[in-house]
């Protein structure tokens, strides 16, 4: 088969060839852990890149079958499968349909659209956007052996897809709402059916859930293989930690994710690093350093530089534009986890009040002008701002007292405040907003901004693997990043993650 055809569209690396995923586990950093390599990384960042385009053909070429779909509530199963009738060809026919309909929910191209999906999403507010797909495998002895694969989806435009990463309270030791699209997945767990699967292993019905039951056992036929970006990181964590809770080996699951909030609670997880996921993060991407307290699995960090920058960052580079982010970076710069994005997020807040609405609504334009409901609130927009500031402020609080187990800052959120109305008058809040998107949203991708060759996660696994920089989570009382020494075995001196990145931020930002 030609690699041409089976090869991933953004990286290159083979779509077939699983080596890199199922090479024996290694002792590194003074535990055993999943294969790791650049082919791995790049492998899995095509996964999680096709689980928002549904460009599945040629994975389809490169042997992957018993392909699903779970979103929004509906479940599209078999996708692609070959046959010899009419009836085969018209099934390929509808499920390409079906497929296109998922596209269109997924990736709305205009503001009807968009608010269509939102209402339509309203009822299932927290269900799964997942891809799961099968592999055979060689099995030893003359066995058969498959690797399943499982690519949890991120955050979509829509804006009730952003709902679930806002209800950041605790629930059962986790984000509340990551926690909840993890249930709306184990939820499919009977549904999901690989019948082709069961055949060649002489089984009358296999679900999901007798794979992931199968996986329990020493002797199981099947690997699983966790993969997932921003929103879709998290739910893969929770679901692994689930999973290992429920009896399931380490050693039968890994994951590879990218661009993963923290999701636990302080207290929730005692050994946060031995659930067997991978996270790689980008320092520039603010998104990985809020959520709840701490992340399960090993942190990977690329410490962003120019060449990253120039190569995958759609940031306008006129004199205006880069002093923006300029004035904006000191404070951008003071998140480096859930309870300094907290603070910054409620100085901004304090900085609005006294503006009427009409005045703080450019803000949310810049940030998503495709949100039709902005139109209807800006028809409305004779109140002052300072009502549903306040109610937002007793919704971050509350939330801060929930998920990190103790009272927000607001003596440092007023600090913050003061720092944002000098640069409000300066450059204005459109501009403020304007900027702050721009430095948020590249660093994030992990697909290419249209006239660019890469979008930053793809880029690291395909010229930054050797840079990444290892950590873990710990819990406790309170929680800390404790950073470990690539070439030693132990971990080092325990840093907070503010630590990690004021060692490796750029003086220039622009």
């Amino acid at each position: 088969m030609s690699e041409i055809l089976t090869g991933g569209p953004m990286t290159g690396v083979s779509l077939s060839d699983l080596r890199p995923l199922t090479a024996p586990w290694t002792r590194r950093w003074g535990r055993m852990l999943p294969p790791l390599s650049p082919a791995a990384l790049q492998l899995c960042v095509e996964m999680a890149a096709v689980t928002y385009t549904l460009e599945l053909e040629p994975w389809l070429r490169a042997g992957w079958r018993e392909i699903a779909l779970d979103v929004d509530g509906t479940l599209t199963q078999g996708i692609g499968e070959e046959g010899d009738t009419p009836l085969d060809g018209l099934k390929r026919t509808l499920d390409g349909v079906r497929r296109r309909i998922l596209q269109a929910r997924i990736n709305p191209r205009d503001a009807a659209e968009a608010m269509v999906g939102s209402i339509g999403q309203r009822r299932a507010i927290d269900s799964a956007k997942t891809l799961v797909m099968t592999h055979p495998l060689p099995g030893e002895n003359g066995g058969k052996k498959y690797l399943v694969a499982v690519s949890f989806m991120g955050t979509t435009p829509r804006l009730y897809d952003w709902l679930g990463n806002l209800r950041m309270s605790d629930e059962a030791g986790f984000h509340q709402g990551f926690l909840q699209v993890c249930r709306s997945f184990e939820a499919r767990a009977e549904e999901l059916s690989f019948p082709h699967t069961a055949r060649e292993l002489g089984l009358e019905k296999l679900t999901f859930g007798d794979i992931c039951r199968a996986c329990a056992r020493e002797d199981s036929p099947f690997q699983l293989l966790l993969v997932g970006h921003s929103q879709g990181g998290a739910v893969a964590q929770i679901w692994a930690w689930d999973q290992l809770k429920a009896g399931l080996l380490r050693r039968n699951m890994a994951g590879y994710c990218f661009a993963s909030p923290l999701v636990a609670t302080p207290g929730a997880v005692e050994r946060p690093e031995l659930v067997p996921v991978y996270h790689v993060l980008n320092s520039d991407d603010m998104v990985p350093k809020m959520g709840a307290a701490l992340r399960l699995g090993i942190d990977l960090t690329y410490p962003a530089d120019e060449g990253l920058r120039r190569a995958s960052y759609s940031w306008p580079r006129d004199e205006r534009h880069v002093a923006n982010r300029m004035l904006l970076r000191p404070l951008t710069g003071l998140i480096h986890d859930t309870a300094s994005c907290f603070e910054v997020g409620c100085g901004l807040l304090l900085s609005l009040q006294g503006l009427e609405l009409s005045e703080a609504l450019p803000a949310l334009r810049a940030i998503r002008p495709d949100w039709p409901a902005l139109n209807e609130l800006s028809e409305r927009a004779s109140m002052p701002s300072d009502q549903l500031i306040q109610f937002i402020l007793r919704r971050a609080m509350a939330a801060h007292q929930s998920c990190l187990g103790r009272p927000l800052n607001m003596e440092r959120a007023a600090q913050i405040s003061a720092i944002f109305r000098k640069v409000e008058d300066g450059i204005g809040v459109p501009a403020i907003a304007s900027a702050f998107l721009e430095m948020a949203l590249p660093p994030h991708r992990v697909l290419p901004h249209e006239g660019y060759a890469y979008a930053a996660y793809p880029y690291i696994t395909l010229f930054g693997t050797d840079r990444l920089m290892p950590s873990v989570w710990t819990g406790g009382d309170r929680e800390r990043c404790v950073m470990i020494d690539r070439h030693a075995a132990q971990a080092r001196t325990p840093h907070s993650r503010g630590a990690l990145d004021r060692r490796h931020r750029e003086v220039r930002h622009g």
